[in-house]
């Protein structure tokens, strides 16, 4: 009986050894005058993708995600979050200033500056309507968003 359990466990942690997490979908994402290009407009719960964001224009943009019909608030230069808690909406990997704040991700304006780039990793948790947006003064009014899907 202590042998059958004995491998028992040793499968069990073996197999647990041999698991790789899941890679990053990698999406690139291009901010220009004054529209935002995503290759992808449905993503999965659960995923985990990799933004690699791109401003190739000649103006400052910033990028941020939220659910359909959210609010979203200006932050002013300099006022930079921290990565979500949970480590689930998003997160900074050094390349960047991304951070979620009432469940928005947000890279700024200070880091979206002509010729930059900014990976981003995110997951999203819940199923839902949502849209890529820069909401810099005018810029969201000139067309500079783009809906998403995520499903479960």
């Amino acid at each position: 009986m202590y042998r059958m359990a004995a491998i028992l466990v040793l499968a069990l942690l073996s197999s647990a050894c041999g698991s790789q997490p899941t890679a990053a979908e990698v999406v690139p994402i291009e901010l220009t005058e004054f529209a935002i290009h995503s290759p992808i407009s449905v993503f999965k719960v659960g995923t985990p993708y990799r933004f690699i964001i791109n401003n190739p224009g000649a103006v400052n943009h910033e990028f941020v995600l939220l659910a359909e019909g959210e609010e979203h608030h200006m932050q002013t230069a300099g006022q930079h979050g921290h990565d979500a808690e949970d480590g689930e909406h998003g997160h900074d990997d050094g390349h960047g200033d991304g951070h979620n704040t009432s469940g928005m991700l947000h890279v700024g304006e200070s880091q979206l500056t002509p010729g930059a780039s900014v990976t981003i990793e995110h997951t999203f948790t819940e199923p839902g309507d949502y849209e890529f947006g820069c909401y810099l003064p005018g810029h969201y009014a000139a067309g500079m968003y783009t809906k998403i899907s995520v499903v479960p």
